[in-house]
């Protein structure tokens, strides 16, 4: 069960519970929308339901009545919205706020959820520390991996020397402590010859070398993020971002892109064996200049970046998902046996 509108699902509902399917397993999708109430009786035919976020029905009821029925429910969460302050979403531009707050309504209910889930499932280690500091039993960290489809790519062809950024809304927060308008400004004076590119996140450059692209579906993500020849993923250090998972980096690894990531939360640990390098808050220009003027060590990142993406791939990979939600099943069926 997920919310089609919100792009994590895809990484943390459908692609999974896609690759389940072509494991053999016999799943059932529904999407959550505004205003239309999906049937119990429909979900709890099932060994074991997976959620993602919440149920749209506004009845916080449906956990017990589900484990009534002999159902484990397991709960998946990616995002730590409940982390952040008031004055940190007031300080983002208004339509982010309209995307976040749904997604803030929707942390309230999970904590007081979490003590009655069968299982927890995130990507990310700090929010797996936080659920069950919150009450979670059984929390398991899964990352999140690449679709295959992702790694048949038809690039745009654009042409030139591209700096590209890939952002959701939230990331308005990376701009501004990061100072990431500025570096761009300063990569443009510096090379004549390189286009900034963002997309989902505009920086509000004057530049005929600075372009903003508002959305991609993502299904054609890596089509024009394979045109980047560096890709960047700055965060600030702050508790939502340390509560991130690493997917951007898979991404762009997915499309061959070399990638310069901030050396904190999600992404410490990475480096030039999955494609890229790791920056201070304070060397980001240097960072971009070094590798803008180094060719060959750009394309020994894109060789290790694709190398490392073969493994990364969800169908290698679901099995994290198959032996989580199997427990769980047993586990069920263990107790009510014992009952």
């Amino acid at each position: 069960m997920y919310w089609p509108e919100i792009p994590p699902a895809h990484y943390r509902a459908i692609m999974p519970m896609a690759a389940l399917q072509r494991r053999g397993h016999d799943v059932s999708m529904f999407p959550q929308r505004e205003g239309e109430e999906l049937s119990f009786d429909a979900i709890a035919r099932h060994d074991v339901v997976h959620v993602h976020r919440l149920l749209i029905n506004e009845d916080d009821a449906w956990v017990q009545r589900l484990h009534d029925a002999g159902v484990p429910v397991c709960f998946d969460n990616d995002d730590d919205v409940m982390a952040t302050t008031g004055e940190e979403w007031e300080e983002l531009p208004d339509v982010t706020l309209r995307n976040v707050a749904p997604a803030m309504m929707e942390g309230e209910r999970a904590q007081a959820l979490l003590p009655q889930m069968d299982l927890v499932t995130t990507p990310s280690r700090a929010l797996a520390e936080r659920f069950r500091e919150r009450g979670a039993k059984d929390v398991r960290v899964i990352e999140n991996f690449i679709p295959p489809e992702f790694l048949r790519i038809r690039a745009q062809g654009r042409p030139g020397f591209t700096v590209g950024w890939h952002a959701s809304n939230e990331h308005h927060w990376d701009r501004m402590k990061l100072g990431v308008e500025r570096i761009a400004e300063q990569l443009l004076e510096a090379h004549p010859h390189v286009h900034v590119v963002t997309i989902g996140v505009d920086l509000g450059i004057d530049s005929n070398r600075y372009e903003y692209i508002d959305e991609v579906q993502l299904r054609e993500l890596t089509n024009h993020i394979a045109d980047f020849d560096i890709g960047i993923a700055p965060l600030a250090d702050t508790a939502f971002n340390r509560a991130r998972s690493a997917i951007k980096v898979r991404e762009y690894a997915a499309a061959g892109v070399p990638w310069l990531a901030s050396a904190r939360g999600p992404y410490a640990g990475f480096g030039r064996e999955q494609g890229g390098r790791l920056v201070e808050d304070g060397d980001w220009f240097d960072a971009l200049d070094e590798l803008i003027r180094s060719p060959m060590q750009r394309m020994r990142l894109r060789r290790r970046a694709k190398s490392w993406t073969k493994r990364e791939l969800i169908d290698e990979q679901v099995v994290q998902w198959e032996d989580a939600l199997m427990d769980v099943v047993e586990d069920h069926r263990s107790s009510g046996a014992a009952a």
